[in-house]
């Protein structure tokens, strides 16, 4: 199903502009910024010189071209519009990186970018056909216990929960973030 959906010529080509309108973003955040030293941490620092090194932009790129390419692409333009233009603030630390990826402490920003993205939708319906035909594998009464890494934002759960209601005793999951206790 999601294999359709990513028509590779277009999703490669897409995904050229859409890194093009990034380095974009990238450029003038360096440029925007007064001084190296005015970079605010540590971590800030390691990603300015990262910014630095990156190839300039051929041309400009406007986000409706990176859609127009391939709308699959749509939560990752839109993550890139929010983010793109405040990575100076972030550097200077006038801005909080955090509440940029999560407005108000809230994941629902993001959701689209794990779960409608259309390389994002491609890995969880291959996960998900991959979990069913470990359940349809199972022996009558067997149970699964499952445990998933770096669980994020909960999109990779969302679409493999349905699959395992019947079959699992324990879903377990771990991440580094503060949002899960």
């Amino acid at each position: 199903r999601a294999e359709a959906a990513l028509d590779g010529d277009s999703l490669s080509r897409a995904c050229e502009l859409l890194d093009a309108l990034c380095r974009q973003y990238v450029q003038a955040a360096v440029e925007g910024l007064a001084a190296p030293s005015s970079v605010a941490a540590w971590h800030h620092r390691l990603l300015l010189r990262w910014c630095a090194q990156q190839p300039p932009c051929a041309a400009p790129v406007a986000p409706s071209a990176v859609v127009d390419a391939h709308a699959g692409l749509r939560p990752l333009v839109d993550l890139a519009e929010r983010c793109g233009p405040r990575l100076g603030a972030v550097l200077r630390g006038a801005a909080s990186y955090q509440e940029l990826l999560f407005p108000g402490g809230s994941m629902e920003a993001l959701l689209p970018v794990y779960e409608e993205a259309a390389v994002s939708r491609f890995y969880n319906d291959a996960l998900v056909a991959a979990v069913e035909s470990v359940v349809a594998a199972l022996p009558p009464g067997r149970l699964l216990c499952v445990i998933e890494v770096g669980a994020g934002t909960g999109g990779t759960a969302a679409s493999v929960l349905p699959s395992l209601e019947l079959s699992c005793a324990r879903y377990t999951f771990t991440d580094v973030s503060e949002v899960f206790p």
